[in-house]
């Protein structure tokens, strides 16, 4: 991330067949259950630990 080669963070936390999750991320299988603990690990990892501008961080 602090070298500008990434283009997302993504996880992928929901247990169940593939094909329930063809879908756009509104409708799948579980949503998006999680990603309020990855936003704040990255922030923390990132922008307190490791001195990334909030900018970049944004």
């Amino acid at each position: 991330m602090q070298a500008g080669n990434t283009s997302f963070v993504t996880s992928d936390y929901s247990s169940c067949t593939p094909d329930l999750k063809d879908t756009d991320v509104m409708h799948a299988w579980s949503g998006i259950s999680g990603l309020q603990n990855d936003v704040d690990i990255l922030f923390d990892e990132a922008v307190q630990k490791r001195e990334m501008s909030l900018k970049h961080f944004c």
